[in-house]
């Protein structure tokens, strides 16, 4: 036995299925290769072991009846699931053989498993796939068919009987296809069928009449796909009918509909449109062209819906359009302005509904529109026959308040609310006024029914305690008889407004004060030039013991004290010439403090605190010194006896909330100089006025009343502002804020004037006043200078031609008659280019910026000069 078995397993062990052997008692002899692969197992590890231990059905068997029965039959074939050594389980197919010895007596089995697990997923696939179809089938709407490749029918679903009347078993194996249709279509499509056969075409959505059992005739829509075998020839088709008669009356229903639309669109009094989802206009009837000044084919395939709107609600309307297209949502008595082809806007009342395909996908909408325009007006002013109505739509978003006639709140809008809070509701009127007001005297006429409308301006509490200035619209309120009952009152606030007006007038008072000063200054300046040159000229040539020295000295003061005056008048309106470059405020102003100690006197203490790491600034320093000589002369007087001036610097960054309050700021980085004292201090009335030219607190003759004025000018002119806390015996604070400077160093300051004074150039001096022409020539002359002189522009360019030597040098006024001197500088430069300029003004708007800032080579001498002044300047220019 076992030499036969080793035999046959020799041949059995190249098969890849699972081969054992077993003895009698099933005791395994042999596993093959194939049965270690399905099972898991080795054949050490089974061999002389019961086979039930490693394979075999996993569901109970009567393991004597089977052995009983396979002695008996000689072999066995059947399907079981089987375990393997990992615990999956699989499906085979198992043969059984008996095992004969040589006498022919059974002494062992031999068995053959087949893995038919994928066979048996297909199987279950495909049977749960046919009872699904069958589910289908049987429960669809539509009639579910399949036919040989002659048409012969081989299924139909129940639904048919419906639709045909025939019950399935009267088409199946009995009818083709063709003879259920129309005897004037059959053997047409009979004819095309055969064509797609042969080509094993599908065929989709195709509408055929069909004859009912009865007889009357439907329309099928058929689709149909072809069957294929294994080898891919056509067996047959299988498809779906669905009845589309009552679509097909519907649609000739709606061709004949669609007939009379245009009968009575073209006819009708509103326009009546339609568009695609997109919005574009397929279709507009005439009355579009009464309505909005359009002809239909200028919108047709042309324009958007959404274009025709106002540009305010276009994107609105638009964006909302889209969400209801989404929806497939009609829309009724939707009103919107639209602007005509005139520009006009009219008022159309829209109503559209949507229009989808077969398969209810949206492709558009149709509609009609009526223009509403009048109806809008009349309903306007139907409302306008209510006061409470017409107050709100006047006064929206300002404050709206209602009051009865104890002047008590009875009704606020929202803006109301958010101003004097939620309580304000039962709360008189007065209890919110800023201050004694006279407001219920100036309003009484409303109240006794004389005026209807009263303006008046008040200074009211907001919810947060601020002070706030309101300007009321207050109407009054009367009952169906005429009695009054209250008023409706709109404010708005005017705070800001005020501020902003209060800077304009403080403006144009700058702007007045920088006219007369600049008109004044030039001709001013010219003769305080003469006057000081010549009482100079006067003082050299007598000596310090004659009666005469002192009356000159007097003299040269009071002129001096007038070129002071002048230049602190063109400071304040911004028209003095600066030069300025990158300053250290602290180190600046530290050479300043045995001055200012010098200037308040020994009883006032001068405390100066400089600020750590100080940003730089860029202005001139003169002017640094007239601020703080300004402040500092002002902190004096306002100190009786004994105090304390304090100056500190700080590098400090305002925001947009520190710039709402304060309207002449920007946002951005400065540098704080605070000038403090402890002072009698200002009311708010002299506050008002402290920074206008010839104010002043002092009596007669001990101020101009120009040092603040001034202080105000040069920070402006320095893009700065200034900021002032004060009140009666607190003294004062003033905080000058510079912006911070930033980028390359500015030209520097000219040289210091040159001590040597005498030159031999040729200069060539232009002034229109006759006595200063005389004065500079013999200045110039005495200095050695040859002097070539003309008194109006035109003379000195007909001196520029005519001179056959050089001209090194043109002095020049700025402002003159026929051009002014950047012109003739430009002129005569044109024919003597190596000649340098000297320009000389008492008002040099004409030469600097708007701000009073020296171009960058430009060579300036200010009006009045001395006599040392202008030597020195020619020299200096000569030399650079």
């Amino acid at each position: 036995m076992e030499e036969h078995l080793r035999f046959q397993a020799l041949l059995l062990d190249c098969v890849s299925e699972s081969v054992v052997a077993t003895n009698l008692e099933g005791r395994i002899l042999y596993w093959s290769r194939g049965a270690e692969k399905v099972y898991g197992y080795t054949a050490e590890e089974v061999m002389n072991k019961p086979y039930r231990d490693f394979g075999g059905t996993i569901e109970p068997v009567d393991r004597a009846a089977f052995k009983r029965e396979l002695l008996a039959r000689g072999s066995w074939r059947g399907e079981h699931v089987q375990r393997k050594r990992d615990g999956t389980t699989f499906w085979t197919t198992t043969y059984i053989s008996v095992v004969l010895d040589s006498a022919g007596r059974p002494c062992g089995f031999i068995g053959i498993d087949l893995d038919i697990t994928e066979r048996k997923r297909s199987e279950e696939a495909l049977r749960a796939s046919e009872e699904r179809f069958e589910q289908v089938a049987e429960s669809a709407g539509e009639w579910i068919w399949e036919r040989d490749s002659e048409g012969l029918f081989t299924y139909s679903s129940p639904v048919v009987e419906q639709i045909l009347g025939y019950k399935p078993e009267e088409l199946v194996g009995k009818k083709h296809f063709y003879d259920l249709l129309a005897p004037n279509v059959r053997e047409k499509i009979k004819k095309a069928a055969a064509e797609r056969t042969l080509r094993k075409e599908a065929f989709r959505k195709f509408a055929n009449p069909v004859v009912h059992q009865d007889g009357h005739v439907v329309i099928l829509e058929t689709t149909g796909t072809p069957i294929l075998d294994r080898e891919g020839r056509m067996v047959g088709y299988r498809g779906v009918n669905t009845d589309i008669t009552e679509r097909r009356r519907a649609e000739e229903a709606l061709r004949t509909s669609e007939e009379r639309f245009e009968q009575v669109a073209e006819s009708a009094g509103e326009w009546i449109w339609e568009m695609d989802a997109e919005g574009l206009y397929t279709y507009s009837n005439p009355v579009v062209e009464e309505i909005l000044g359009y002809k239909p084919e200028e919108l047709v395939g042309k324009k958007h819906f959404y274009e025709l709107f106002t540009p305010e609600v276009r994107e609105e309307i638009k964006q909302e359009a889209l969400g209801r297209t989404l929806r497939k949502e009609a829309f009724r008595k939707l009103a919107n302005p639209v602007v005509r082809k005139d520009g006009r806007v009219v008022i159309l009342e829209t109503t559209g509904l949507p229009i989808l395909d077969r398969e209810g996908r949206l492709i558009g909408y149709r509609g009609a529109d009526t223009d509403i325009t009048e109806r809008r007006r009349a309903e306007e002013a139907l409302r306008t026959l209510s006061s409470r109505q017409q107050a709100l739509l006047a006064a929206i978003p300002d404050i709206i308040m209602e009051v009865d006639t104890r002047k008590i709140y009875t009704w606020a809008n929202r803006a109301g609310y958010d101003f004097f809070g939620e309580e304000v509701i039962g709360k008189e009127a007065v209890f919110y006024f800023e201050g004694e007001q006279e407001i219920y005297r100036a309003v009484q006429s409303l109240f006794n029914g004389e005026e209807s409308v009263i303006y008046v301006e008040s200074w009211q509490r907001r919810r947060d305690g601020q002070k706030r200035l309101l300007a009321w619209w207050c109407r009054v309120i009367k009952d169906e008889n005429g009695e009054v009952v209250g008023a409706l009152s709109t404010a708005r606030d005017i705070t800001e407004q005020r501020t902003l007006e209060e800077q304009l007038r403080q403006a144009q008072k700058i702007e007045a004060v920088g006219r007369l000063a600049g008109g004044v200054a030039h001709d001013f300046n010219n003769m305080l030039s003469v006057i000081l040159g010549h009482v100079e000229m006067a003082m050299e040539q007598s000596t310090p013991e004659q009666p005469i020295q002192e009356d000159l000295l007097e003299i040269q003061k009071a002129a001096q004290r007038s070129a002071t005056l002048t230049r602190q008048l063109l400071a304040f309106a911004r028209k003095q010439t600066v030069s300025p470059r990158m300053l250290d405020l602290n180190e600046t102003m530290s050479g300043m403090l045995k001055m200012l100690r010098r200037l308040i006197g020994e009883g006032i203490e001068l405390v100066w605190k400089p600020g750590a790491d100080l940003w730089p600034v860029r202005m001139d320093p003169v002017q640094v010194d007239q601020l703080l000589a300004n402040l500092a002369v002002n902190a004096r007087d306002a100190i009786a006896d004994i105090g304390t001036l304090t100056v500190e610097t700080e590098n400090v960054t305002l925001d947009e909330t520190f710039c709402k309050a304060h309207t002449e700021a920007n946002p951005g980085e400065y540098v704080l100089l605070e000038v403090s004292d402890t002072g009698a201090g200002m009311d708010r009335a002299t506050l008002e006025y402290i920074f206008e030219p010839f104010f002043t607190t002092k009596d007669i003759g001990q101020g101009t009343g120009l040092g603040l004025a001034t202080v105000y000018g040069i920070m402006q002119q320095n893009d700065g502002f200034i900021t002032v806390d004060s009140r009666p015996g607190q003294g004062s604070v003033f905080r000058l804020y510079l912006p911070r400077a930033s980028g390359l160093e500015w030209a520097e300051p000219e040289a210091e004037i040159k001590k040597t004074r005498q030159g031999t150039e040729t200069v060539l001096l232009v002034e229109d006043f006759s006595p200063l022409v005389r004065l500079c020539k013999n200045i110039l002359d005495r200095s050695g200078y040859q002097v070539l002189s003309a008194g109006m522009p035109r003379e000195a360019l007909a001196v520029a031609r005519r001179h056959k030597g050089p001209i090194h040098l043109l002095i020049t006024d700025v402002i003159m008659p026929e051009m002014n001197g950047r012109e003739l500088a430009n002129q005569i430069q044109a024919l003597r280019p190596e000649m340098k300029i000297l320009y000389m003004s008492g008002y040099s708007g004409e030469l600097i910026s708007g701000r009073g800032v020296l171009g960058q080579g430009i060579h300036f001498l200010q009006k009045p000069f001395s006599v040392e002044a202008l030597t020195g300047k020619v020299r200096a220019v000569l030399e650079e």
